[in-house]
């Protein structure tokens, strides 16, 4: 199964603790969300789970290879889109990948004699 192993003992910044004492096991097929006030370490956890922080104190185990999405607290000005379409954006590259493999499935359906050929 393939999943995320999360276990941060503690993470500082200039002698600050930002993160600690978290632990949790994240499936393949879960959807999570984090929440919480301002400054608690929302985006700090996110930027550990997804790599962009690696000097912690614990690790996270990805086994499995499970990609990570999540819409970064930034500030655009494209105020004419919507969330749905911000989350199309930044998904564009998974929809390509889903497309490809239906594609692929739909030609191994109506020309199995050509498998060699994918």
């Amino acid at each position: 199964m393939r999943h995320i192993i999360v276990s941060i003992n503690k993470y500082e910044v200039r002698g600050k603790e930002i993160l600690s004492d978290i632990s949790c096991v994240i499936n393949s097929s879960d959807r999570i969300a984090v929440v919480g006030g301002n400054g608690v370490g929302k985006t700090t956890f996110m930027k550990v789970l997804t790599g962009e922080i690696t000097e912690i104190d614990g690790k996270i185990d990805n086994i499995g290879s499970i990609g990570l999405g999540y819409l970064s607290q930034i500030h655009f000005d494209a105020e004419d889109r919507s969330v749905r379409d911000e989350l199309r954006l930044a998904f564009a590259q998974v929809r390509e990948a889903e497309k490809n493999l239906t594609d692929a499935e739909q030609y191994m359906t109506e020309h199995p004699e050509d498998m060699d050929a994918i």
